[in-house]
């Protein structure tokens, strides 16, 4: 039977900000029914989603006023703005790409508190909605094409075509990069990923894997997984304490053990996965490869001249660390452009 995917509408709610944001079943196409086949009914539930969603708007509204302060020669927002996304290369790339960035920000913005536009995308937790297996079959390229009722799909000859068959033109790009096929039920579709240790595998169950966007199939995905909502920081607040240093002493180089990171700040705080991925879905993935996680990586241009501003304009982490930094200035007056925490 196929597994339902209920499209829940129900009252928006308060972010932090004031603003009236709408609900997770009134941006996503989301089963708040099961927790089964990537439904999200306990693990983790409706009401930590909801206040995801209205942490990732705080976050955007952030970005959006980032980029607004930088506009109107905020220095704070300029040395931001500067350091994570390397601007100032020369005028004609910094108008393009700070055009760009703002629009990004705007649209997550207003996904979270219009809703969508269009059709929703589909929010799944855990990605039990995929298969590799299909009537008992594991799949590969060269596996029976079935139609949607499971039906042999036939050649122009008349026989017995394989996905590769059907698929050769669409699928080419991942069948030479080594992708395999997965069944997706609830989309009546295959959707192409890489293979796993197990059949029984997909991309939740790596150890590493946090979450997913993927555009292959429409309306478009982001799924979650359950290691997601295992950081220990469950909702966006300020740190207990931030322990700043002043730019010359962090320029030095010397240990800075004690001094508060973005790196650690980000890596612990649990929403900034679903707003990563809300990032790739406005983006689409194709044009938003994750380029780099390591603000480190972002900041120091001289290690990693490859990482150029257009480039970091189109990597979802690099949005993240930026609004989150702008965001952590407003509530504690320090700054994270250096990577850690300074201050005058």
């Amino acid at each position: 039977m196929k597994p339902s995917a209920i499209l829940l509408w129900g009252l928006s709610t308060l972010s932090s900000t004031g603003h009236a944001v709408k609900t997770v079943g009134q941006i996503f196409n989301v089963d708040l029914t099961t927790s089964a086949n990537g439904g999200c009914a306990q693990n983790p539930g409706e009401q930590v989603l909801n206040q995801e969603v209205m942490d990732c708007y705080t976050l955007a509204q952030a970005g959006v006023d980032l980029l607004n302060s930088f506009n109107s020669g905020d220095d704070a927002a300029k040395r931001l703005v500067d350091s994570l996304f390397r601007m100032g290369k020369t005028p004609t790339s910094d108008a393009r790409e700070k055009a760009m960035i703002l629009a990004t920000y705007t649209s997550v913005s207003n996904l979270l508190s219009n809703g969508p536009s269009g059709t929703p995308a589909r929010l799944f937790c855990g990605s039990g909605w995929l298969s590799r297996v299909r009537n008992n079959q594991v799949l590969t390229i060269q596996s029976p094409a079935l139609d949607i009722n499971g039906n042999p799909i036939k050649t122009i000859n008349g026989q017995p075509a394989t996905l590769q068959d059907v698929y050769k033109k669409q699928w080419k790009n991942w069948i030479n990069g080594g992708l395999v096929p997965y069944w997706a039920e609830v989309y009546n579709a295959y959707v192409m990923d890489n293979a796993f240790r197990s059949p029984l595998d997909t991309y939740c169950s790596q150890p590493s894997v946090r979450a997913a966007t993927q555009a292959q199939t429409s309306p478009p995905s982001i799924t979650l997984c359950l290691r997601a909502f295992s950081t220990p920081k469950k909702t966006l607040s300020p740190p207990p304490s931030i322990k700043t240093a002043t730019v010359s002493v962090i320029n030095t180089g010397r240990s800075l053990s004690s001094i508060t990171r973005l790196q650690v700040l980000l890596e612990r705080l649990a929403p900034l996965t679903l707003y990563h991925e809300l990032f790739h879905l406005v983006l689409t993935p194709a044009a938003s490869p994750d380029t780099t996680y390591d603000v480190a990586a972002m900041i120091d241009a001289n290690a990693n001249p490859q990482f150029y501003s257009a480039l970091l304009a189109t990597n979802p982490e690099t949005y993240v660390a930026a609004s989150y930094a702008w965001w952590l200035f407003q509530q504690t007056g320090a700054e994270f452009f250096t990577g850690y925490a300074s201050s005058p």
